[in-house]
């Protein structure tokens, strides 16, 4: 038996540009950041027959690995040589569909698990470009690059990827200043749960529909917002946060709606100096960011009454690990 856990993760700057509709035509940029929540994976050999048993959200029992429904699971095992005789159990911190790339680091904390169940030793980026491959390719799925290579490796990270999609990950960025403005954001669940996909197509179509000018403008704004959170210069940083979710909101209809929109009003008018849904958009958590105690005071009181929990944070700089096995 063994147990991997994967982090999950916040973008910081970029996030659009690991799509395969914005980079493939000039290149991507992100900065993104593994926090403290994560994805665990347990695996076990059965003793008394030799079937897959899967427990997800759904209850699997197959005699075959080619008779797996789950997109991601099948794929992985047939890349290990894994057929039978397994038990894969998984739960998290946070439930999926809540725009933390869950799946990419479901997926990443899986294709460690089973490395290690062969005996071998992968590296994070050999992972990452795993899953990428399987969600991408074998899935067929919307999915961008940054979930599982920021989940595969940790910390604050910059990933800059070309137009065949090779990533390059920079060293971790987590620094004095990084960190301090790491302080003034705020996280907020909304109470909303979505299925990823039908909005991320929907980014796409909205992509394809941008000039070489526009998306030139949005990898322009990643940089700015990248050298502003690195510096730590906030009010910078803050108007590079509200121009990226109104750009977001114009890609796609469904990265927003009527609800999220009186939220979003809300907060800025209780002191919020930005903010933005993570992930794909539709629903699962706010990130506000603030400027002083008193503004997270009054944010606080303002989101409460709407029903919504604050979720606090830190850094996860070690990404996926092996907890241990026996």
């Amino acid at each position: 038996m063994l147990i991997v856990r994967a982090p999950l993760r916040l973008s910081l700057a970029g996030g659009g540009t690991d799509l395969p509709a914005f980079y493939r035509r000039l290149g991507g940029l992100v900065l993104s950041v593994a926090i403290d929540k994560y994805v665990y994976v347990l695996l076990n050999e059965p003793q008394v027959d030799n079937l897959i048993h899967l427990r997800y959200s759904a209850v699997e029992e197959v005699n075959h690995a080619s008779s797996v429904q789950h997109e991601l699971i099948r794929p992985a095992l047939e890349a290990y040589g894994i057929w039978s005789c397994l038990e894969m159990m998984s739960v998290a911190d946070i439930p999926a569909g809540t725009g933390l790339g869950s799946s990419g680091a479901f997926l990443v904390a899986l294709l460690r698990a089973l490395a290690t169940l062969r005996g071998e030793s992968v590296a994070p980026a050999h992972l990452a470009n795993t899953a990428c491959n399987i969600e991408i390719n074998a899935a067929r799925r919307p999915s961008g690059r940054q979930d599982p290579f920021i989940s595969a490796f940790g910390g604050i990270r910059e990933l800059r990827i070309d137009h065949q999609g090779s990533t390059t990950v920079s060293k971790d960025l987590t620094s004095i200043p990084s960190l301090r403005l790491l302080r003034h954001f705020s996280l907020y669940y909304t109470n909303l749960r979505r299925h990823s996909e039908p909005v991320l197509r929907s980014v796409h179509q909205g992509l394809k529909q941008q000039s070489n000018s526009d998306l030139a403008t949005m990898l322009a704004a990643a940089e700015r917002s990248l050298d502003a959170f690195l510096s730590g210069d906030l009010m910078t940083y803050a108007q590079g946060m509200r121009e990226g979710w109104e750009t977001k909101r114009r890609l796609s209809q469904h990265t927003s709606n009527p609800w999220l929109d009186e939220i979003y009003e809300k907060a800025i008018k209780s002191g919020a100096l930005a903010g933005k849904v993570v992930g794909a958009g539709g629903g699962g958590f706010f990130l506000f960011l603030i400027e002083t105690l008193k503004a997270r005071k009054t944010l606080h009181a303002s989101m409460t009454e709407f029903g919504l929990r604050e979720v606090p944070f830190g850094v996860d700089r070690s990404g996926v690990t092996l907890l241990g096995s026996w």
